[in-house]
């Protein structure tokens, strides 16, 4: 997004996955499992914003899918976090199409239109792709939260903090942020809403977490729960009506 790429580990490798808990995306398996929905009341605004926003672009988004095999919706939820949907910016920061870019990446060619860009800075992350295995189909909540993660950067990471480019909106995030790229701010709190969040209020298939074969629902019964155990997370569409969302119409 616009002003606030976290940083990144100067000589970090780019192949190692491996996190001191046994594994980055074992991580996010881990935050996921024992995460809930704790939104602001502007995450709820922002989520009807971007379920109609999403419910109007599918064809774009699919179309970038097709090109690039990251799942339509992950585009969506990236591109909301960037520019909040904003179709006159680059999907690489938000930043104005039709000129150069002032905020990282800034090494990158003029776009004038959203596709091109969305496809260019998709595949400036074709290394991380290809090292999660992630394609068009991919339903694993943590590889795509790791993939979000790592489009992002790795400034929350490396000082032992749960991202809220994720984990906004949930339980397990209580707070810091990168307030301009590079400067963090530990007392501030980032009320723009998550990835995971806005997967949830599009999705009303199976998304799958690392291991077991137990079934968790999305459900008031579990308290909005993501999942109770690392297994499948099916987000339910009665639970997000709860919460005043309504779920868009397939294109």
């Amino acid at each position: 997004m616009v002003g606030n790429r976290t940083e990144s580990v100067v000589g970090a490798s780019t192949n190692n996955f491996q996190f001191s808990n046994g594994g980055k995306v074992q991580r996010h398996a881990n935050l996921i499992s024992k995460a809930s929905l704790s939104l602001l009341p502007e995450h709820k605004d922002q989520i009807k914003e971007f379920q109609s926003i999403y419910r109007e672009n599918q064809s774009l988004y699919r179309e970038v899918e097709q090109k690039t095999q990251i799942p339509s919706v992950l585009i969506a939820a990236l591109h909301f976090r960037e520019s909040k949907g904003n179709f006159r910016t680059y999907l690489h920061q938000g930043d104005p199409l039709g000129r150069a870019p002032v905020n990282h990446p800034t090494n990158i060619p003029t776009f004038h239109n959203w596709t091109d860009s969305a496809i260019h800075a998709l595949g400036m992350k074709k290394s991380t792709q290809n090292k999660l295995g992630i394609n068009a189909s991919t339903n694993d909540l943590s590889l795509l939260a790791e993939y979000a993660e790592t489009y992002n950067g790795k400034g929350y990471e490396n000082r032992g903090l749960v991202t809220p480019y994720v984990y906004s909106g949930t339980s397990v995030y209580s707070g810091g942020k990168f307030v301009a790229d590079g400067k963090f701010n530990s007392s501030t709190i980032d009320k723009q809403v998550g990835i995971l969040p806005l997967i949830m209020s599009v999705s009303n298939g199976d998304f799958k977490n690392l291991a077991g074969n137990t079934n968790s629902t999305l459900n008031s019964q579990n308290q909005d729960s993501f999942s109770s155990t690392l297994s499948q997370v099916r987000f339910e569409q009665p639970t997000l009506n709860t919460n005043g969302f309504n779920q868009p119409a397939s294109a």
